[in-house]
């Protein structure tokens, strides 16, 4: 569960127009709603609000707006309708077309009878998390997109006055300005993600801190250019009958474990730090980088296909029973006892005695016995 607290914060993200005049502003130090008296009609406002860091398909648990009088208001009867902009990143109206035009949500937050205000007496709405569900499961809806809220009258009754009520706008404060307090719930607070039974994963937005168990018939397939990467600090299962494709980076603290029936395509780095255990009838094809820091088994029936370029592996690697890597190169880091010094044994020295055969005497032939014919120095000179 996460609490994410806005207010409107630049001038000319909040303001109100009339229905019956076509006035707009959003410009002035109060913004009002309700019904304005002598023609003006429906007195209407909106504001906006950016930042607003909620994934999309998060769960809406609560939404409250909190409005700062900016004077005494106790006119009777006050009925306004709350909802939101129909849109993935809205703007705020310009005008009083833009503002009046607006598509809006279909959820909608009726506030009947409102209160008397008091002058910087915060006041709330009611809960309007209907309203921000239905923008934040837009299929298109980011976080850090930006939302705008419509508060318009509903059928106040006039008696013949104006009846409203108005609040500071970030023209007259920015302190003061509409605030938006949001509960929401995301899937990170379940820190195992456990998929199974024929499901298409096409985005996984949020870094687990525990374990991703994928179940069998799962396919894992193109993870959104805005998360590029599987990341979790404990341990991911890929069990049989799963497929991933263009899952460009995962990476696993701890250990991974994939069973049979699992193909990888242009997997390009799957990064491991104690060890990866790879059973029957896996296919990986364009895995780019394999590292594993411990160890790494692979078992009977595995392919690991051309260009997988690179397997490297710190300490061992185990291969059984018809295991094709083709081609790759398997790096492994020598340890300490790799280059321990031998010491010869006495086998290692055992002399040899030779032959009979390799001491038969040898008949000179008779280019052996050329003959030569003497030098002046080969006449040494004799006294008698």
């Amino acid at each position: 569960m996460a609490i994410i607290n806005l207010q409107v914060g630049a001038n000319g993200d909040d303001g109100h127009w009339f229905d019956g005049s076509s006035s707009f502003s959003n410009s002035l130090p109060g913004q009002g709603m309700g019904w304005g008296a002598g023609g003006a009609g429906s007195l209407n406002s909106f504001a906006r609000f950016i930042s607003v860091t909620i994934p999309q398909g998060a769960t809406i648990n609560s939404a409250v707006l909190k409005f700062n009088p900016d004077d005494n208001y106790s006119s009777t009867t006050v009925n306004l309708r709350i909802s939101a902009i129909d849109a993935d990143n809205a703007a705020a109206p310009t005008d009083y077309n833009e503002a009046n035009t607006a598509t809006l949500t279909t959820a909608k937050v009726d506030w009947d009878n409102v209160a008397s205000w008091s002058i910087d007496a915060e006041t709330s709405s009611p809960d309007i998390s209907s309203v921000i569900q239905e923008i934040i499961d837009r299929g298109s809806w980011s976080s850090g997109n930006a939302l705008v809220i419509m508060i318009k009258d509903n059928v106040s009754t006039t008696g013949g006055g104006s009846v409203f009520r108005e609040s500071d706008t970030h023209n007259s404060s920015s302190s003061l300005a509409m605030k938006l307090d949001i509960d929401y719930t995301t899937g990170d607070t379940d820190l195992n993600i456990n998929v199974s039974d024929s499901i298409l994963i096409e985005d996984i937005p949020h870094y687990p801190d525990d374990t991703i168990i994928i179940g069998e018939s799962v396919q894992i397939s193109i993870v959104a250019s805005t998360d590029l990467s599987i990341s979790v600090s404990d341990s991911i299962s890929i069990a049989e009958n799963v497929e991933a494709n263009n899952a460009f980076l995962i990476t696993v603290s701890d250990s991974i474990t994939i069973s049979e029936s699992t193909n990888f395509l242009l997997t390009s780095y799957i990064s491991v730090s104690d060890s990866i255990s790879i059973a029957e009838n896996i296919n990986a094809t364009l895995v780019f980088n394999l590292s594993v820091s411990d160890s790494i088994s692979i078992a009977e029936s595995v392919s690991v296909d051309e260009p997988a370029l690179v397997i490297h592996v710190s300490e061992t690697i185990t291969i059984t029973d018809r295991v094709r890597l083709f081609p790759s190169w398997i790096q492994q880091i020598p340890t300490e006892d790799d280059w321990a010094q031998q010491t010869p044994t006495s086998d290692d020295w055992t002399e040899q005695t030779p032959t009979e055969a390799a001491w038969t005497e040898q008949t000179p032939t008779e280019g052996d016995w050329t003959e030569q014919t003497p030098t002046e120095d080969d006449w040494e000179k004799i006294d008698t």
